[in-house]
């Protein structure tokens, strides 16, 4: 065996490594894989609430699939306004759990610049809302904190990452200045969160929804906002639920 063929392998052996080593890595962090009753149980099963804001208001029925649309990632939507989130598949799993994965899912465009929805509208950056220049970006908000910073998300948003159980992600078409609001279908978290679990929870908790138009003298928001150009990619918070 010749030293260039030598020092190959030990590449190929490095490389190999290395990539294994990342992939145990982003196993380990949450939403892990569920493996269903078949598979003994297991596995993380979340909700995350979702609305689309269009300049002033929330879009109606912006993602409605149906019942028969497929599902490959176990990151989908029952067409509630939640997105489900129980891995089927190690590439849905830990930091690859992203929104791209269930816009890849549901079969819509998604990228910076411009999302597809099933009703027949498309948003698209750079267009005019009240007379000022609207971009799209992702508001992330903490479901059991209102009070926590809202994290406004305006680079790199197909790879935001789902961090834990029960946050509440807006995507809104607006001006720099227009706060964004709260999804509506925050408020059925708890809901179904006792439908998985085979049990009604006792109280559900109150989110406060205030779509005040641009202008307003209202801030739209449940706490104070604060801007990130890029997805977090840190470990994910701790979570009830």
């Amino acid at each position: 065996m010749g030293f260039p063929l030598i020092v190959a392998l030990v590449i190929l052996l490095g490389t190999s490594l290395v990539i294994y080593a990342r992939s145990s890595r982003s196993d380990a962090v949450s939403p892990k894989l569920s493996v269903g009753v078949a598979g003994g149980g297991g596995g993380d099963h979340w909700h995350a609430a979702l609305g689309i804001y269009n300049c002033d208001h929330f879009e109606t029925d912006p993602i409605i699939r149906g019942a028969e649309w497929p599902d490959p990632s176990g990151i989908h939507s029952h067409d509630d306004g939640v997105i489900h989130i129980h891995p089927f598949v190690s590439s849905a799993t830990g930091t690859r759990a992203r929104m791209k994965v269930f816009f890849e899912t549901m079969g819509l465009k998604f990228t910076d610049d411009e999302l597809e929805l099933t009703n027949g509208n498309t948003l698209k950056s750079n267009t005019d809302c009240n007379g000022k220049n609207a971009t799209l970006r992702i508001a992330r908000f903490n479901v059991d904190n209102p009070d926590a910073p809202i994290e406004i998300i305006t680079h790199d948003l197909p790879n935001v990452r789902f961090l834990a159980d029960r946050e509440a992600f807006t995507i809104a078409l607006v001006p720099d200045d227009v706060d964004i609001p709260i999804p509506p279908t925050a408020a059925n978290l708890d809901a179904l969160a006792g439908i998985d679990s085979g049990q009604v929870p006792a109280t559900a908790t109150t989110i406060p929804t205030d779509s005040t138009a641009p202008g307003a003298t209202t801030p739209a928001t449940t706490g104070p906002a604060t801007e990130s150009t890029a997805p977090t990619t840190g470990p994910p918070p701790s979570s009830s639920g």
